[in-house]
């Protein structure tokens, strides 16, 4: 399970926003509720001083970010292990920062480092999970937007039909009579031969883009640039050529 290949979306701006939607909600549970001994301040008190920990929170997870990028283009693919030592690495940030906080003459925190954890810092750490989770769920999954429309492709002998919804191919290669359909199924890879030629194929799916005589791509799994002349489509290396290069980088633009 854990090695189960899912999709992630390494978009800046939506982690941005998702970062500052949970640190928002963070502050507005410490000043309102006033959990724990934040309940021993004063309103006014937890609203000088807690938007700290709001502040501490998104640099955490924007460091959590880096790393995720980092770790993503080296690996190029991701999966659910990869995904859940991210968001442990997020706490772990988030936790040493507030800590650190709690600690200062600011806040002159009661608590010991163990009390602070399991009584403060967990049970509101399970809160917000709630929140990064689905999150990261929708973000993910924006990043491939599956939809119910089936395409239909027919082989050469007309006999041979595959079904597929267009967000689950990832490429098309030719060789000759054949080609190698590379598609994500129940977030595996998966290689279909197909008896039929990779013109024919792009006529009856003209939503995927030629990028070489050999290749076709869906711009919706477009992952990251590897070098001028070559692209990453969920951890494949497809080759690009000059004359498409200009309609790819349109079409990857609009994606979020």
């Amino acid at each position: 399970m854990i090695t189960t290949l899912i999709s992630v979306n390494n978009n800046l701006k939506s982690y941005c926003i998702l970062a500052g939607v949970v640190s928002f909600w963070l502050v507005l549970l410490l000043v309102l509720i006033a959990p724990f001994d934040a309940s021993d301040l004063s309103p006014v008190v937890r609203i000088i001083l807690m938007p700290m920990y709001g502040v501490i929170f998104f640099i955490s997870y924007m460091l959590g970010y880096v790393v995720q990028i980092i770790w993503h283009k080296q690996s190029q693919s991701w999966n659910v292990f990869k995904e859940f030592c991210t968001l442990t690495l997020i706490y772990l940030f988030t936790f040493s920062l507030s800590w650190v906080y709690y600690k200062t003459d600011w806040i002159n925190g009661d608590y010991d480092l163990y009390t602070f954890g399991i009584n403060v810092f967990l049970p509101i750490g399970l809160i917000l999970s709630i929140g990064i989770i689905f999150g990261r769920y929708y973000l993910n999954k924006r990043k491939i937007s599956i939809t119910s429309d089936k395409i239909t492709l027919i082989g050469n002998n007309q006999k041979e039909i595959l079904k597929l919804n267009l967000s689950q191919i990832i490429s098309v290669s030719g060789a000759q009579n054949y080609v190698d359909i590379n598609v994500l199924e129940a977030n595996t890879f998966k290689k279909i031969v197909f008896r039929n030629t990779l013109k024919d194929i792009h006529m009856q799916c003209p939503e995927l883009i030629k990028v070489h005589r050999s290749y076709l791509i869906n711009p919706l799994h477009f992952t990251r640039w590897k070098d001028n002349n070559t692209a990453i489509f969920c951890g494949q290396e497809i080759p690009i050529s000059k004359a498409y290069k200009k309609e790819l980088e349109n079409r990857i633009s609009q994606n979020p």
